[in-house]
This record gives C-alpha cells, sequence and structure tokens, in this order.
C-alpha cells in the first residue's frame, strides 16, 4: 500500500537523493521553492514505511497540475506513481 506525507524542509536530503539518483539535476534552492510556492503539495510517497517518491502539485484557483513526480528506480512498477 502506498502513503503520502506533506513534505517539510527535514525532508529536504531524501528529495535531494532521490533526485540525484534519477538524474534530474535539481537543488536545494528548487526544493525550498517549491515548499514556498505550494506548502501543503509536495508529497512524499511510503511503500511499506520506507520512502521512494516524490509528487508535487501546484494549484491555480479551481484547477490543479502535477508538476513533478518522481519514483525510486528500484520502487518502480509496483503502481507508486499510478492510479490507485
Amino acid at each position: 500500500m502506498v502513503t503520502f506525507h506533506t513534505m517539510t524542509p527535514d525532508d529536504q536530503g531524501f528529495f535531494l537523493g532521490l533526485i540525484d539518483s534519477v538524474g534530474w539535476g535539481l537543488t536545494e534552492a528548487d526544493y525550498r521553492r517549491m515548499l514556498k510556492f505550494s506548502p501543503d503539495g509536495v508529497f512524499k510517497a511510503a511503500v511499506g514505511g520506507v520512502d521512494v517518491g516524490v509528487v508535487v502539485t501546484v494549484e491555480y484557483g479551481d484547477v490543479a497540475w502535477i508538476g513533478n513526480l518522481v519514483v525510486a528506480p528500484g520502487a518502480r512498477g509496483r503502481g507508486v506513481g499510478g492510479p490507485s
């Protein structure tokens, strides 16, 4: 089962490690910017209590968008980033 939790500044290390593992090249400043612009819209995904992914959302009034969706390579294919 996949669970989601809102990310905080304390999750920066997980975020940067995940981003590095997939070669996206985002930085600490990028993470802080995401939290600033969408403080309730940055989530980490966990399977069995182990953090395995990140999804970033942005709201524009009545519309929301997924800005980033990253799943750790070892957790792909297990439904983490797909519909439940």
